[in-house]
């Protein structure tokens, strides 16, 4: 009987978490229900839709589909977190809602794990405003070192890129629910920063899907998501090496979001980032960044314009973050 229990055990549980997403699930569901040498299981987590998302994930509710309906909005990590709870696979696909993956993809991932805790691949985009598809730059391939580079950004924007063992997301206590934005981004750092073994599997096995009401990707509100994500994440208790590096990562990001405020003609914002990153700073540092807010708050910046403004304060704060 036990022997019986074990072999109806999945081989992967795909959990995909989904917000007002009638325009996708179903090809969600689709794709991943097409995945072949694999048994797959496939855990749905309505967040609180307002539209007809979970009318359609029941629809495909059988014995290899289950639906989990959130009594209210809790964001992208608690969901995940809920998917997480109910799974049995071996490995975990966290697929969004508006993404698709290839057939093959568990298949040929697993069949090249080896001791990997996290397996990931290129992926696509599709543009639907023009119908092209293209692949996206995947900087992340056969990363020696991945957690200095997960420290300086996240190399895998999206979590379908990747399949990860369930012990693996067990242990280290799955998304943190207090992150709305760029969750996953800290969740590759916990991982990495905890010993786990990422693995590369050449291949665009999964597509990011941009149309129109998806989470913008324009370069301020992404980069301010990204300083507000990074400081949380350098708020945890790490090792003093790895402290040390987030905060290099940090000041860099603030000082690109200075410049890019700057560029955008908000001097008052770009002064407040500046202001953030005095603490703990140098002498020198210090009198550097005090020069680079003098230059955003002087009434020389409105007569320098956005872009020598930028310019010149991109010169000082490079100064401090190399």
């Amino acid at each position: 009987m036990q022997s019986d229990v074990f072999r109806m055990q999945p081989d992967v549980s795909i959990i995909i978490p989904c917000y007002n997403s009638e325009r996708t699930i179903a090809d969600a569901l689709d794709a991943s229900l097409s995945q072949r040498e694999v048994r797959v299981e496939v855990v749905v987590v309505d967040d609180c839709s307002t539209d007809g998302t979970l009318q359609i994930a029941k629809r495909h509710s059988s014995n290899r589909v289950r639906v989990i309906a959130l009594d209210q909005n809790r964001g992208t990590a608690c969901a995940r977190n809920a998917g997480i709870d109910c799974a049995t696979g071996q490995w975990l696909q966290f697929l969004d809602s508006d993404d698709l993956i290839a057939e093959d993809k568990c298949a040929r991932q697993m069949a090249d794990a080896g001791d990997a805790d996290v397996v990931y691949s290129d992926w696509s985009v599709i543009d639907e405003a023009s119908g092209r598809e293209y692949p996206w730059p995947n900087t992340f391939k056969n990363a020696k070192r991945p957690l200095d580079q997960l420290i300086r950004s996240n190399p895998l924007p999206t979590p379908g890129a990747a399949i990860v063992r369930h012990v693996t997301v067990k242990r280290c206590g799955g998304f943190d629910s207090s992150i709305r934005y760029q969750e996953d981004w800290e969740f590759w750092v916990r991982l990495a920063a905890g010993g786990a073994v990422f693995k590369y599997v050449s291949g665009h096995l999964c597509t990011y899907r941009l149309y129109e009401g998806a989470k913008s990707y324009e370069r301020l509100p992404t980069l301010r998501r990204s300083v507000e994500t990074l400081q949380h994440i350098a708020g945890k208790p790490y090792a003093p090496p790895i402290q040390t590096a987030l905060a290099q990562s940090l000041r860099r990001r603030q000082r690109d979001l200075a410049v890019l405020y700057c560029q955008a003609g908000d001097h008052q914002s770009a002064a407040a980032v500046i202001d953030a990153v005095q603490g703990g700073l140098s002498l020198l540092e210090a009198a550097e960044y005090r020069l680079a807010q003098a230059v955003v708050r002087s009434g020389l910046a409105d007569r320098l314009g956005p872009r020598r403004l930028a310019k010149l304060a991109r010169f000082h704060l490079q100064k401090l973050t190399g």
